[in-house]
């Protein structure tokens, strides 16, 4: 993987917040998804039934996933994903979601965008509820997929990128949000254009995240669930997530992060510090409506993911110390264990690792500058 200077991921099955009530700062202890895969986050009462779906979330390590100045281990998912079992899911219930959670008005115009090997089943479920709940369907528009096993030339297709870019900003003028299913990513022109629409303050989108993409990543050691069971898991998520009980425990999750130092440490032994000031934080609590697009500040809070739960946020790098600890994590192509990684004003200042500490150094150097 290769830090950087944005916002970083963290991926934990155990959040604890111990001083949200406190005047000032906020204290993290996160578990390592390696060591405990139960999941406390009592910014709500124990009792409080309404918030069972994103408890569950939580326990599944998916939703409340804060992406704050700590690097996530990135690690190719295995091809033993791809061929496994898939659950057949009810269609028509995930349609319905994900169109409630734009708040369509009416007239308003929608284009989805799509991998023609992924979720084609889901497609006209998502037209009719479009068209169902008084907006108008555009239709689908399938990516070119470089998986399609044709024998074309290398060097055909990539250099038609930026016209096709082009064309599809002067169609895209007419619309009013996109549905971005799995498999279709920045790197194609169909949907880098309708983030030119969206830099440009107009329109919104909603992500859907699923197994494709990386959503899924095996950890060393740690093998992940069947597919089948993984699609339940996601589909769960997306149908039962109590989706305005989620957006008041990340509305005072962003409150005790802006009250003053951040510390967050794990019991593999990160113990980092740092302040948000005032930042943007990205709330990703499911909500798509044109209100919450038109009132956002940075790029991504016209991508509304689903399933929901993530909150990001860029600390102040120069307020940001202390150490990061790594699982077994890879770099550089190559494993690595017992990394830790020093910071001070936001800069490493130290790497250490019980092995395979040569491939951090590497991966780093590549990355110049800003890998540091």
């Amino acid at each position: 993987m290769t830090p950087g200077t944005g916002s970083m991921a963290l991926e934990t099955a155990s959040v604890i917040a111990k001083s949200v009530s406190k005047p000032k700062g906020i204290s993290l202890r996160l578990g390592s998804i390696t060591e405990n895969h139960h999941a406390n986050y009592p910014l709500w009462s124990p009792g409080d039934h309404t918030m069972r779906p994103v408890y569950q979330l939580l326990k599944y390590g998916r939703s409340m996933l804060v992406l704050l100045f700590i690097l996530t281990t990135w690690i190719s998912r295995t091809s033993d994903l791809i061929a496994q079992e898939r659950r057949i899911l009810a269609w028509s219930d995930p349609a319905g979601t994900i169109v409630a959670r734009l708040s369509l008005e009416p007239g308003e115009r929608v284009i989805v965008i799509a991998h023609p090997d992924m979720f084609q089943d889901l497609v006209p479920h998502l037209r009719y509820e479009i068209i169902r709940t008084g907006g108008v369907d555009l239709g689908v528009l399938n990516i070119l997929a470089s998986s399609t096993p044709i024998p074309w030339e290398t060097g055909i297709i990539e250099p038609s990128y930026k016209s096709s870019r082009a064309v599809y900003r002067k169609m895209y003028q007419e619309v009013d949000a996109g549905i971005m299913l799995p498999g279709a990513v920045p790197a194609h022109p169909a949907y880098a254009a309708l983030q030119d629409r969206l830099k440009s303050g107009q329109g919104r989108t909603i992500h859907i995240h699923w197994t494709e993409d990386n959503s899924v990543i095996p950890l060393p050691g740690q093998p992940v669930p069947s597919l089948y069971e993984i699609d339940g898991i996601y589909q769960n998520a997306l149908l039962n997530t109590d989706y305005e009980a989620l957006a008041r425990v990340q509305v005072r999750f962003e409150q005790a992060l802006r009250d003053g130092e951040v510390n967050v440490t794990t019991p593999l032994g990160t113990n980092l510090r740092f302040q948000v000031g005032s930042r943007p934080v990205n709330r990703q609590d499911g909500d798509a409506s044109v209100t919450r697009a038109d009132n956002g500040v940075i790029l991504i809070d016209r991508e509304i993911e689903l399933p929901a739960g993530v909150i990001r946020v860029a600390p102040v790098e120069e307020t940001v110390s202390g150490i990061i600890a790594f699982p077994p994590s890879q770099w550089d192509g190559r494993p690595v264990h017992g990394l830790k990684l020093r910071f001070e004003r936001g800069r490493v200042i130290e790497i250490s690792a019980d092995s395979g500490e040569i491939h951090v150094r590497a991966e780093m150097e590549k990355a110049g500058a800003s890998g540091r």
